[in-house]
């Protein structure tokens, strides 16, 4: 029997079918193309279940739309015995247990296999399970909250909790090292901070220094410990040591004058501790290590954001509800739907590139910007009755009229200003960028952000001649192949 997955979603949750029952453990969303699965069959017939051995015997596996349901990979006639056999003779149930994408329901096959035993359990049909090998296992939440509150425990100082320690203990925190042992050059960085949140913490810790300097104190006093990971294999490469949490620390002593001879205390995740974990939970715990309540400079969408691509870029599905909650409790806020918009972005352009094709122009490019401004001066020229914005927007920062008269205002107050005789044009241009085909839907459709933009215009000039255009930037590089 093939089954289709809609016909799964729509009418399984109410109406099973007559041959099984069916037992959802998780129900799916809009865009799931696939699913996880276990069937039990409870063998009531006695010859059948003196050829088992036992009263139940399972299988499990991943469905796709379209695929055939009962076709077991397991040569056993056995097997095939208990799939055909009536309701009077085996009771079968499918218990759905997961949805997502077809490569995630894979590796989640594998996945629940491996931690069932399936291979070697004898109750189990299943006789391979060696191809999900491959497969970077789904991040565990419950222990990179453990292992971040180790280290939180450490870089205080808590011995006060100490018997609330999971994988490390005190003899983790060495003895001070010079700063400079710490450099960007010497250690990858494993923490995924945006450039702006490092320089501003960077000459946070420049001043304190000057401030325990005048106050004649001790200059390493308030500064936390650095985390290092040890003989580590990430990405396929040994690093002798990774920066885990701490770069703005060890870059705020080495680049003041005086504070770079200093030696900063660290704690040690030693391979017995680290290799529990895989690289992408190893990312995500330094992520969490910004977390609101300790860290002076909370972590970003744009950090977040950073660590999806990573886990993206594993093979590993990033649009879970285990992901939009661990994003909302860390920014403190319901940022999922931008954070979605750039990964789907950002997806489409992997896509792209997998196909050859080039992805999405960034207008924000500072080349892209200065073409922009090109583009707008080489305008007014060959248009001398109009002004043409100098800045790209995207369409979803176009609300109203704030980035079109208003600098269409500040540019004729200065024009006045230069000449007293002055006529300004009576037509202005912008440009427009996309940022998805979803932001280019909502800008064309009737009374979509286009319409709005241009009624607004229009009724806070109170002049009817007043001209308003928008010209769309390319939204790809031409499709040459690679």
């Amino acid at each position: 029997m093939k089954v289709n997955i809609t016909k799964v979603k729509d009418e399984w949750v109410n109406t099973p079918p007559k041959g099984f029952n069916v037992n959802f453990e998780r129900y799916p969303t809009g865009k799931d193309t696939s699913f996880l699965y276990k069937y039990d069959f409870e063998i009531i017939d006695d010859e059948l279940r003196k050829k088992a051995g036992f009263d139940i015997m399972f299988y499990g596996g991943y469905h796709k739309d379209d695929g055939d349901l009962y076709a077991l990979s397991c040569d056993l006639d056995l097997a095939h015995e208990l799939v055909i056999a009536p309701p009077s003779k085996v009771k079968k149930t499918l218990h759905i247990l997961d949805w997502g994408t077809e490569e995630s329901m894979k590796r989640a096959e594998w996945e629940y296999l491996d931690k069932e035993n399936a291979v070697k359990d004898k109750q189990w049909f299943n006789q391979q399970n060696n191809f999900g090998k491959k497969y970077t296992p789904k991040p565990d939440y419950d222990k990179m909250r453990k292992l971040n509150h180790d280290i939180d425990i450490l870089k205080h100082n808590y011995k006060h909790l100490e018997s609330e320690l999971t994988y490390l203990t005190f003899d983790n925190i060495k003895k001070p090292r010079p700063a400079m042992d710490f450099d960007k050059d010497n250690m990858k960085n494993l923490q995924p901070r945006d450039k702006g949140t490092i320089q501003k913490l960077i000459k946070q810790i420049k001043f304190m220094i000057d401030l325990s300097i005048t106050k004649g104190q001790d200059i390493t006093q308030g500064a936390k410990p650095i985390v290092v990971v040890t003989d580590r294999q990430f990405l396929g490469k040994l690093f002798k040591e990774i920066l885990m949490c701490g770069k703005h620390t060890s870059q705020g002593y080495i680049k003041h004058k005086h504070g770079k001879v200093t030696k900063l205390s660290w704690i040690e995740i030693p391979p017995s501790v680290h290799e529990l974990f895989t690289d992408v939970e190893l990312m995500k715990v330094a992520n969490e290590d910004n977390r609101p309540e300790t860290s002076v400079e909370p972590i970003k969408k744009e950090d977040i954001i950073k660590e999806l691509k990573f886990q993206a870029s594993k093979g590993l599905e990033w649009n879970t509800p285990e992901e939009k909650a661990r994003a909302d409790e860390l920014l403190k806020s319901d940022s999922w739907g931008s954070i979605t918009k750039s990964m789907e972005t950002w997806e489409m352009d992997q896509d792209r590139k997998k196909n050859g094709l080039n992805p999405r122009i960034n207008w924000r490019d500072s080349d892209r910007k200065k073409e922009v401004v090109e583009m707008s001066i080489q305008g007014m020229k060959e248009n001398p009755d109009t002004w043409y914005n100098p800045s790209a927007y995207s369409s979803y920062s176009l609300r109203y009229d704030n980035n079109i008269m208003r600098p269409f205002k500040m540019w004729k107050r200065k024009q006045k200003e230069k000449d007293k005789n002055f006529i300004p044009p009576k037509k202005v241009v912008t440009f427009v960028h996309f940022s998805s085909a979803d932001a280019k839907t909502e800008w064309e459709k009737k009374d979509g952000n286009q319409d709005m933009i241009f009624d607004w215009c229009v009724e806070h000039n109170n002049k009817k001649k007043f001209q308003i255009e928008m010209i769309a930037l390319e939204e790809f590089e031409e499709d040459i192949l690679i």
